[in-house]
C-alpha cells in the first residue's frame, strides 16, 4: 500500500476494514490527514474499533411519533432517539436529510434541519435540499442556508427530482460549494436513467 502511495499522490486509504496496529498515526505521519477516508465498517464491526471520532455521514429524520420513512418501518426516527442511539454506538455527530425535505417540502425540511442543528450544536450537520420544481432562487437559497446557518452539506436526490446533479441551473451552487469546501450527499437512484438524460438536454426537470 505504501508504496502505491508514495507514488501516486491522489490515492487515499479507506479506513473501514483497516485495523492495523497504529495504522493511523503511521498513515498521519507518512502522509498527513488528508490522504485517509473514515470507514467504520459499521454494523459489522464495533465503531470503537476504528479509534477515531465517529461521524454518520447518511441519516434521516422525521418527527416524533411518525413511524416510516420512505415506505420503510423507522420507528424513533426523531433528533432526540437518533442522538440517544447513535451514542450508544459510539457515533458522535451525524449528517442528515430529513424525509420530508426530500418527499415531500424541502423548504419546510431545511427548517426542520436547522432547528436540530440548533437544538444540538456540534452533532447535527445537516444537509441542504433544494428541489428547483418548487424553489426560484437556487443561489439565494444556498447562501442562506450554507453561509448564514452553516449548513456544510449539499443533498441532491435526482429520483425526486429529475433534475440532473450537473444541470447548469446548480452552477452557482457548486460554484459556492467550491470555494467553501462543503459535501455532498448525490443518490444514484434511476442511475441508468440518469446515465442516458446526460447525454440528452441540458436541463430534465419538470414539475410535479
Amino acid at each position: 500500500m505504501f508504496p502505491l502511495m508514495d507514488s501516486f499522490p491522489n490515492l487515499h486509504t479507506d479506513l473501514s476494514y483497516l485495523q492495523s496496529n497504529r495504522i493511523l498515526e503511521i498513515l498521519h505521519g507518512r502522509y498527513g490527514p488528508g490522504r485517509a477516508l473514515f470507514g467504520s465498517s459499521l454494523p459489522r464491526q464495533s465503531a470503537g474499533a476504528a479509534r477515531v471520532p465517529v461521524i454518520d455521514s447518511h441519516a434521516h429524520y422525521q418527527p416524533p411519533g411518525h413511524a416510516t420513512g420512505a415506505g420503510y418501518m423507522m420507528r424513533e426516527g426523531d433528533v432526540d432517539s437518533m442522538v440517544r442511539f447513535n451514542g450508544r454506538l459510539g457515533v458522535g455527530q451525524f449528517c442528515v436529510a430529513p424525509w420530508i425535505g426530500i418527499w415531500s417540502d424541502c423548504e419546510a425540511g431545511n427548517l426542520a434541519a436547522l432547528a436540530m442543528k440548533i437544538n444540538y450544536p456540534g452533532r447535527v450537520h445537516p444537509y441542504l435540499l433544494i428541489d428547483p420544481n418548487y424553489v426560484e432562487d437556487i443561489e439565494g437559497t444556498a447562501r442562506k442556508f450554507h453561509l448564514e446557518h452553516s449548513f456544510p452539506g449539499i443533498k441532491m436526490f435526482y429520483y425526486r427530482t429529475k433534475a440532473r446533479y450537473n444541470d447548469p441551473m446548480f452552477g452557482s451552487w457548486w460554484e459556492l460549494a467550491q470555494r467553501h469546501r462543503l459535501f455532498a450527499l448525490m443518490d444514484n437512484c434511476a442511475y441508468p436513467t440518469f446515465l442516458r438524460l446526460t447525454r440528452g438536454n441540458t436541463r430534465t426537470c419538470t414539475s410535479s
